[in-house]
């Protein structure tokens, strides 16, 4: 069986630790996008969404070459058109999905990222904008059901 699992979450949540925790096959972050040949993380803005597309591609490579695997999805997914490709890679795969949300204090997050390198730091502004823009509840089931319906068209 081959399964999706999003980590969901703003920075400093813990998500890279718990999905570091339960990694079975492979965890998958835009984070590693940044990652220059020398190890030195080199985020660019402009190059969010050519990021988010690598991402997926790398997901998509694994779920096409091996019949099962679990592979974990390391990103923030703060709103479904953040999680809508990986709905989708999960219906043309035959994939299970779920979310996992974490959950912690927006203090704990910012102080977490504050302890972090330079280099890794998000503003503190826009960790408290991820938290407010955060939509709750997101429902896994209706998520996969307009998944379903896309891939129908």
């Amino acid at each position: 069986m081959k399964r999706i699992i999003l980590m969901r979450g703003i920075p400093g949540s813990g998500k890279s630790f718990l999905a570091e925790q339960i990694n079975q096959n492979g965890t998958f972050s835009t984070d590693s996008f940044w990652y220059d040949e020398a190890g030195v993380y080199r985020f660019e803005p402009a190059k969010l969404s050519k990021a988010h597309e690598w991402n997926r591609a790398q997901v998509e490579r694994m779920l096409d070459r091996f019949d099962h695997g679990t592979y974990i999805v390391d990103n923030t997914n703060i709103n479904r058109r953040d999680m809508k490709p990986y709905f989708d890679l999960a219906v043309k795969y035959g994939a299970e999905i779920s979310i996992l949300q974490v959950d912690t204090p927006l203090q704990t997050c910012i102080d977490r990222n504050a302890a972090r390198s330079q280099d890794r730091r998000v503003p503190e502004e826009t960790i408290c904008r991820m938290f407010l823009d955060m939509q709750h509840p997101i429902n896994c089931g209706a998520m996969l059901q307009s998944a379903i319906e896309r891939a129908k068209k």
